[in-house]
């Protein structure tokens, strides 16, 4: 189901491999639909992936979506998170993310 039309903000996190990732979408009514991604580096190629998510929920407004990255472990901190080992995680944090925010 998508929205039509809102002004809002929502907020989730989730961890899983020593990361702990946080989203944060906010919106405004807008007449057409755009989507401006904010990633750290090291996921910059999931980029038009995050915005096609976006638009699956919103069919008009501007939406803002920014995710932080930070590491829970000494382990995970010597590693940077990277798009190739997010891809098989994505749907599944999504979710959860979702259900933090409501």
């Amino acid at each position: 189901m998508s929205t039509l039309s809102m002004t809002g903000f929502g907020r989730g996190a989730a961890a899983e491999g020593g990361f702990r990732a946080e989203a944060e979408l906010s919106s405004v009514n807008r007449k057409q639909f755009d989507c401006a991604v904010a990633l750290p580096a090291g996921l910059a190629a999931l980029e038009e992936r995050c915005r096609r998510l976006v638009h699956e929920g919103f069919t008009r407004g501007h939406a803002q979506l920014t995710v932080r990255v930070s590491a829970e472990s000494a382990a995970a901190a010597a590693s940077e998170p990277h798009a190739e080992s997010a891809e098989g995680a994505e749907d599944e944090s999504y979710a959860e993310s979702a259900e933090t925010a409501e």
